[in-house]
């Protein structure tokens, strides 16, 4: 048998000229196998034929009719504005069809009377009431070769200038062709768990039915989801993932814990605080993320993790985003590590000290610590963990033969970390006990229409005194594309010169931004805008009104956090999501579902659905990953192949799984 090298140019067997080798490359494609193994993201299925009399009868708005040409012309109407005009007989039922199209030339001449089309057409009510066809598409009918475009179950790709989808198809069609000749299957069997043929993979490009596609993308999905859970795992029986021994100095329980603060620990918190005692009695590695509402006490579990980890004779470590963040928790732990006499340590920009004077220390930080040579380190502790970066929480912190453990700490994980948690690479605790009970925060959608109205009445009520002070929150310091914190805090101003405005910015300095929070939370300033810079970080406890203005800029995950700064006291608290910029189905359905939903988790996994996982073995961390064909939004199909990987590492059938795999052969 005569087999073509996989691993070779596309030119190899079919001629493309540089332009579309250039357009190739921007895809990533410069292979067979990276074509053959790049599946489309979508279908459009035109396979449905119709008789023009049903379809204008009927509420479709679009249908594919089997048609023969009659007439065609073509006018100018503007230098760049062409119209042509079609007359089309229904193969079926003889009945003429007129449709229009614009800046379409090139079929006038190109359709055939003598031919049969497929034609693609969408009708549309016009001013006057008359219904008008227009045309969307149309391929002559190829009764020996079949149908590419029209009247099929056509595969759509995401692709590039440079590039069309027909030209696409046509390409990957012939190409097929060739390799069906002469390669008979994939392997024939990889690694006895499935029967892979090239007709599979043809069918996924080229179904002719969507059962039968579903049901080999299944095949497949399950099998990469197995591959990239065996890469996983198999990469972490090295020396980083050992036990190692902590040598607890000190017994120090949650009880004693709870005592030193003085504090009663929720269910939830003495839970957590319990299973990690548990591991470092135990010398287990872990990995854990800590999931709770903003304000349920994720501190406390952290601050305990941290001095256990100091009394293992190993440095501590805890990450901030912000230095508000770390002024904030340096705060609050040194009250707790006075009484123990134990080491706390700042390092920030703003203060000086060094590396020197860390030896052996819980030390708080921004990801400044991340560029510090630090040793010795047992723990590194990550609060608002979605603010991170992948490489910084994955490749710091840990030498040439350890690794530390680490503990995450979220309202609202991202994409990427419930990939992670699916995988059994994340440990996940979850505290659902408020500290004042369940927290009372109302979130409206202000439509666009009804703003002005609505910052009237605003304005109104903070004049009376009904609302003390009002956070709003715009997505940038500057932009021409949405409102901006001057924009929004000079419109203010601008419907009440009397209401006291003040603006709060990243690039301000610190000590700055101190002096501007704390005239707002003393009620000095009615109005505090700001950039998401308030997310995290910012507690003022009486604040009971926060505007988010064009909230389409912002994620599930920011939107949460920013809503977390009202009903922190148990005093109910609303958030309004102001609609400046007019919203786009897909941003309509983010806002909306937030307004209805308080749970960090549920958020997350609407973040999940909406935007993909991001990157699980590189370092990016949102968009879907690079990952061929499996979805991640099904979790049957997710645990379906995470226990084909067990099975395949319980049986010891690593070697033979990489050698033979498409999703590592062909891993771009």
């Amino acid at each position: 048998m005569i087999n073509i090298d996989l691993k070779g140019n596309i030119s190899s067997i079919f001629r493309i000229n540089d332009t579309i080798v250039r357009a190739l490359q921007n895809l990533g494609v410069s292979s067979l196998s990276d074509l053959i193994f790049r599946f489309p993201t979508r279908y459009e299925n035109t396979s449905h034929l119709t008789r023009f009399t049903d379809f204008i009868n009927s509420s479709e708005q679009i249908a594919t009719i089997c048609v023969k040409l009659v007439s065609a012309s073509n006018l100018r109407v503007k230098p760049k504005l062409t119209l042509q005009n079609f007359v089309f007989l229904d193969k079926f039922d003889g009945k003429k069809i007129n449709v229009k199209s614009f800046n379409k030339d090139y079929l006038v001449n190109s359709i055939r009377k003598d031919n049969e089309y497929y034609l693609k057409i969408k009708k549309n009510v016009n001013k006057f009431g008359r219904t008008e066809n227009f045309l969307l598409d149309i391929e002559k009918v190829d009764l020996e070769k079949g149908q590419l475009h029209v009247g099929t179950i056509a595969p759509v790709y995401k692709l590039t200038k440079g590039i069309s989808v027909k030209y696409y198809r046509r390409m990957l069609h012939k190409i097929f062709f060739k390799l069906l000749k002469v390669n008979k299957s994939l392997n024939t069997l990889i690694n006895n768990h499935f029967d892979i043929t090239f007709e599979d993979l043809y069918e996924i490009h080229f179904p002719k039915s969507l059962e039968k596609v579903n049901s080999i993308i299944q095949k497949l999905s399950l099998y990469e989801i197995a591959t990239i859970y065996i890469k996983l795992k198999h990469s972490k029986s090295g020396p980083f993932y050992s036990k190692v021994n902590y040598k607890m100095t000190t017994e120090f329980t949650p009880l004693m814990f709870s005592k030193i603060l003085n504090v009663n620990l929720s269910h939830d918190q003495e839970t957590i605080m319990r299973n990690i005692y548990e591991k470092y009695k135990s010398n287990q590695r872990f990995d854990i993320l800590v999931q709770g509402d903003v304000g349920s006490g994720k501190s406390f579990v952290a601050f305990y993790a941290l001095i256990l980890n100091y009394f293992s004779n190993t440095n501590s470590l805890l990450l901030a985003p912000t230095s508000v963040l770390v002024d904030q928790h340096f705060e609050n732990l040194s009250l707790i590590c006075n009484k123990l006499n134990i080491n706390l340590k700042k390092l920030s920009k703003n203060n000086k000290t060094t590396i020197e004077d860390c030896e052996h220390s819980i030390i708080v930080g921004t990801t400044a610590l991340n560029f510090k040579k630090i040793t010795n380190v047992g723990l590194v502790v990550f609060d608002e963990q979605q603010k991170f970066g992948v490489l910084q929480k994955e490749q710091s912190f840990f030498d040439e033969m350890s690794r530390p453990n680490f503990i995450e700490m979220t309202a609202t994980p991202i994409p990427r970390t419930i990939l992670r948690c699916l995988f059994d690479d994340l440990e996940v605790y979850s505290i659902k006990m408020m500290p004042f009970g369940t927290r009372k925060v109302k979130t409206f959608f202000v439509r666009r229409l009804k703003s002005n109205k609505f910052y009237a009445k605003l304005i109104e009520k903070v004049n009376t005194g009904v609302i003390k002070k009002c956070l709003v929150v715009v997505p940038a310091s500057e932009s021409d594309n949405f409102m901006n914190v001057e924009n929004f805090s000079n419109k203010l101003k601008s419907m009440n010169p009397n209401i006291i405005v003040s603006s709060l910015t990243g690039n301000m300095s610190e000590k700055k931004k101190l002096v501007i929070l704390d005239n707002f939370k003393n009620g000095q300033t009615q109005f505090l805008v700001a950039t998401s810079i308030v997310e995290i970080g910012i507690n003022i406890p009486d604040l009971d009104v926060i505007l988010i203005v064009s909230p389409q800029m912002f994620g599930l995950s920011q939107l949460h956090q920013i809503r977390g700064r009202v009903g922190r006291t148990g005093k109910e608290g609303m958030c309004f999501l102001i609609e400046e910029e007019e919203l786009n189905e897909l941003q309509l359905e983010k806002i909306v579902f937030f307004t209805k939903n308080n749970d960090g988790m549920s958020l997350a996994e609407k973040d999940f659905q909406m935007r993909g996982p991001g990157d699980l073995l590189g370092d990016r961390q949102i968009g879907m990953p690079n990952f061929k064909i499996a979805s991640f939004v099904n979790l049957d199909t997710l645990n379906k192949g995470i226990d084909l990987g067990k099975k395949i590492l319980d049986e010891g059938e690593v070697s033979s799984f990489i050698d033979n795999n498409p999703f590592y052969f062909y891993d771009n």
